[in-house]
């Protein structure tokens, strides 16, 4: 779902709101999406569409305005022929944008520099345009977003609704890199491999990447904005906190380990929180020293690290994954006492220490440690990396499992409800309908996302940050459906046809359960798909999106699925056309069935849902 634009300059989309931090080779930056931005070439000005008919719209301008008398040499009007002279009330002596004309000599004729600011496209900021020729035949939805109103298509009574300011208000981190400025390769190519190591990543605790930028010899990345400080910031912690900190990193890195991603640079710094709430979230940040490896060869020899967190292999230079559960052996030490299991003033010191791996539970807070906690530490600080557990084995302890139940919060069941509503509704949808619901949901912030991360996480019985059927299939035990209609919903949300779910699929999946979605949101997600930025969806914006091995005829069956006429493209408004306003309607239906339904099982395992007409839910769509 990562946008990648060459040739463009980030500043036009995002305006800075603050220089986090300057270097000699780049910066990163606090920022905000601009408010002209927002929605991409479904804003009518930013489509190569729209700027067309606005340049034509231009012409038609001039023309009536060289249609007039040699207007510069009239007096201006006064009050007195303001009112009785027709002619002094022309549309033309009214427009904002010849308000220049009062700032100059009107004995003289315009300069051409006059002329081309009288003649120059108007602003958004003069107010709407509402003086488009007739022919031009601009519907309701394409002046609206011109002058950068959105009107909803759907219910927006739901609290996932949110309004322009919403959008705007969204901060994100932007990461830049001067390949100018480079006397080595090192730092370009350690943020050519972040990024594209995160484009292979989707989990929730793992930071997600929006787009990047190659503008004028710089390399811009835009992740989302972590902003609640590193785990510095909030030491100490209680053994709850810490729990659920590292059951979090380790649920992320046996979701990487499986996809043959090591880390290999966990500290401090690079797990951050993602809001201000005490109870918030943590992401791992920070990719540029990640490797990916096969299991034909699985070993590494890069001296890569952070010398406080490194295991003793990766001095040694020969190592494999396992020296990311090292690392989780040292973090979980950290937060457990606010020390450091191998301490010393010199970096010699302190890699004597880890190759003999000594350390001990002395602290002044391991008093009041429980005996399971320090037998977790002790599991993972094995010197034979053969001897520590796999993070995905790590994950099941017992100190974590009974620790972190205490403090975590699984959704209701009026939320699962709605979950499960979204679930049973989303099989029917069209493709195109799902992958803007895709892209909707990469772009949704944590706050927004709410309930849905931790109902992804109970479904996720590995803890791994996939949900394969057998999960699936338990989660939905208490609504009693038959193998049939859990195979066509499991499916329905395997977008790409894997044999799992992943993090992004689930929420596209079930982010209706939040409320009906704002039609700016829609814009964002057309826009993320008319690659071209032409104003229309084509085949060959969806082969750029999904890979080169999808059959042509499957992708332009998506858009002929979904088009209202035969030329193989889809407009806007015919996207908008598959978030129609009886969906609502349709929603509260299935939902009160599903409510029915799991009453009715609440205690008894004989009734179930069979043969749910699911095409029958979304007709349309």
């Amino acid at each position: 779902m990562m946008y990648e634009r060459k040739n463009r300059d980030p500043l036009q989309y995002y305006r800075i709101l603050e220089v986090v931090g300057v270097g000699s080779m780049g910066s990163v930056s606090r920022v905000q999406k601009r408010p002209s931005a927002i929605g991409g070439s479904a804003r009518l000005e930013n489509s190569l569409r729209g700027r067309k008919q606005l340049q034509e719209w231009k012409e038609y301008q001039q023309r009536q305005c060289l249609q007039q008398q040699a207007w510069w040499q009239k007096p201006l009007p006064t009050l007195f022929s303001s009112c009785c002279d027709d002619t002094s009330s022309s549309d033309w002596k009214n427009h904002k944008w010849l308000s220049f004309f009062r700032r100059t000599d009107i004995t003289t004729p315009p300069t051409s520099s006059d002329m081309h600011n009288l003649l120059s496209l108007p602003t958004l900021e003069d107010g709407p345009i509402t003086n488009f020729p007739s022919h031009f035949n601009l519907n309701a939805s394409q002046h609206s977003i011109l002058n950068d109103t959105f009107h909803s298509t759907t219910n927006l009574n739901a609290s996932f609704h949110s309004t322009s300011s919403a959008i705007q208000n969204i901060e994100y981190a932007l990461k830049s890199i001067h390949i100018q400025r480079l006397s080595k390769k090192a730092a370009i190519t350690e943020l050519q491999n972040e990024i594209e190591i995160l484009k292979t990543l989707d989990h929730a605790h793992i930071v997600k990447p929006i787009e990047t930028f190659e503008h004028h010899q710089q390399i811009f990345l835009v992740m989302e904005m972590c902003r609640g400080g590193d785990l510095y910031s909030r030491d100490p912690y209680t053994e709850e906190e810490s729990a659920r900190i590292v059951n979090s990193v380790l649920s992320a890195i046996s979701y990487m380990h499986k996809r043959g991603v090591v880390h290999r640079d966990l500290k401090f710094e690079n797990i951050m929180f993602v809001s201000d709430h005490p109870q918030s979230e943590v992401k791992l940040i920070d990719f540029g020293l990640s490797a990916k490896y096969g299991p034909e060869d699985p070993v590494m020899s890069d001296g890569v690290g952070t010398i406080y967190t490194m295991a003793p292999e990766v001095l040694k230079g020969k190592y494999t994954s396992q020296a990311d559960i090292w690392s989780i052996g040292v973090l979980a030490y950290m937060l457990l006492s606010s020390q450091v299991p191998f301490f010393g003033t010199k970096r010699r010191e302190i890699a004597a220490k880890i190759r003999k791996c000594k350390y001990d539970f002395k602290g002044k807070r391991w008093a009041n440690i429980s005996a399971q906690a320090k037998n977790f530490v002790s599991e993972l600080l094995q010197l034979n990396p053969d001897q520590r557990p796999t993070a995905s084995e790590a994950s099941k302890s017992s100190w974590l499992n009974r620790r972190c139940n205490v403090s975590v919060r699984f959704p209701d069941d009026d939320q699962l409800d709605n979950i499960q509503t979204s679930l049973q509704n989303f099989a029917a949808y069209s493709k195109l309908k799902k992958l803007a619901l895709m892209v909707i949901a990469h772009k949704s912030t944590s706050e927004e996302i709410g309930f849905l991360r931790k109902a992804f996480e109970q479904y996720d019985e590995d803890h791994d940050g996939f949900i394969e059927l057998n999960d699936f299939r338990d989660a939905l035990q208490s609504y009693g459906y038959c193998e049939e209609d859990i195979m066509d919903m499991f499916h329905g949300a395997d977008i790409d046809s894997t044999g799992s779910i992943k993090y992004t699929e689930f929420l596209a999946a079930t982010i209706e359960a939040h409320g009906a979605i704002n039609e700016e949101r829609l814009a964002e997600a057309f826009d993320r798909l008319d690659t071209d930025d032409s104003g229309f969806i084509t085949a060959e914006n969806l082969r750029e999106l999904l890979g080169d091995d999808l059959p042509l005829t499957e992708i332009q069956s998506i858009i002929t699925e979904c088009g209202l006429t035969n030329d193989q493209q889809i407009s806007y408004e015919e996207f908008l056309g598959l978030f129609d306003q009886y969906q609502e309607d349709q929603r509260e239906e299935a939902l009160q069935q599903i409510k029915h339904q799991r009453s009715m099982l609440d205690g008894s395992s004989h009734s179930i849902i069979c043969n749910l007409d699911l095409d029958s839910i979304d007709s349309e769509n």
